[in-house]
């Protein structure tokens, strides 16, 4: 669940105590507009791209997205852009992949599903282009043109030279932590741009490295799960839901190597890591990109991808406490933070 769709969900708790009932549909609705209204007025873009992401992963929003995208051009914002309608394009047309064999044999559904894709898919396209057009990208136009051109002909794309480039390296742990650097150092340390960097530099990457880089990823996730670290995250963004605690983990991981293992060991080593930019340190998305880029690459669904059986784990690891705890036992945190 996106942190804007938790915002919601708070909202409309809010709202049904008021009415001393619950927000009829169309109150429901409201209530989204409004929020969706303030959270632009707030720049939280981040926030919002990743709740179209995940909402409308597949199709529609084609009014968010319209509003947000205005939101942007305005501020000249061509990066985010980009990265608002590149991950609906790649998950719509990767649908549309996956159905289109069988829909080209006569398979009735299949026939069906794939044209829902295939419109949702131009819907994206448009949008881009349309921002492209807006900041005079010249470039930006031409390809997005192209890439309509050769979906409306049923040209599947090749891949790129770059992949198979790099088809022969694997993915282990020191190769992982080199993609974590490069993605890193390509967006000049933002987090939420570094996951666009993470996933143009994983798409070079073959499906099974795709996999591998996941399952590492998933087993640094696991081990980082301790009361130490949420406590930590819990002074450092003035609050820390499980959610949270699962996005301050994927960003943790996205300061590398050595960071990660410092925090580790002692949590309060963060105080010299966190910057401006690094917000809450609760990054969404980072624990879905190797799904992501896996299904747009091989065409087939996400719910397809490979699931990892990791090292049994007895919950979060260490002693719980309570927020009243964390001062004494994070001082230097609590001092930056608190």
């Amino acid at each position: 669940m996106s942190k804007f769709e938790r915002a919601l969900d708070n909202a409309f708790e809010k709202r049904k105590k008021e009415l001393g009932r619950p927000p009829s549909l169309d109150e429901t609705e409201t209530l989204r507009q409004q929020l969706f209204q303030e959270w632009l007025l707030s720049e939280r873009f981040d926030d919002l791209i990743n709740y179209i992401h995940g909402y409308y992963a597949d199709d529609g929003g084609f009014g968010d997205c319209a509003i947000l995208s205005e939101g942007l051009r305005k501020k000249g914002d061509l990066r985010r852009i980009e990265r608002l309608f590149n991950k609906l394009i790649s998950n719509r047309t990767a649908q549309f992949w996956r159905l289109w064999p069988k829909a080209k044999d006569g398979h009735i559904g299949a026939m069906r599903e794939s044209s829902k894709f295939f419109a949702a898919a131009m819907e994206a396209y448009a949008g881009l282009w349309h921002g492209y057009w807006a900041l005079d990208h010249e470039a930006g136009k031409d390809r997005v043109r192209s890439e309509m051109l050769q979906l409306q002909e049923r040209v599947k794309p090749k891949p790129e030279k770059h992949d198979r480039a790099v088809k022969q390296k694997r993915i282990d742990k020191a190769e992982f932590w080199k993609v974590i650097d490069r993605s890193r150092k390509a967006a000049d340390g933002d987090p939420e741009q570094q996951l666009e960097s993470l996933r143009d530099l994983l798409t070079r990457f073959t499906a099974e490295d795709i996999v591998s880089f996941d399952r590492i990823f998933g087993e640094y996730h696991a081990r980082a799960d301790s009361w130490d670290l949420w406590g930590a995250a819990f002074l450092i963004g003035g609050g820390c839901s499980d959610d949270g605690f699962m996005d301050f983990r994927g960003w943790l991981i996205s300061r590398g190597e050595k960071v990660y293992e410092e925090a580790l060991v002692d949590p309060e080593s963060l105080v010299r890591v966190v910057r401006d930019h690094d917000g809450v340190c609760q990054v969404e998305g980072y624990q879905y990109i190797g799904a992501d880029i896996w299904a747009a690459k091989t065409g087939k669904a996400r719910d397809d991808f490979p699931r990892h059986v990791l090292a049994d784990r007895q919950g979060t690891q260490g002693t719980p406490w309570q927020e009243g705890d964390l001062a004494q036992r994070f001082p230097k945190l609590t001092e930056k933070f608190g």
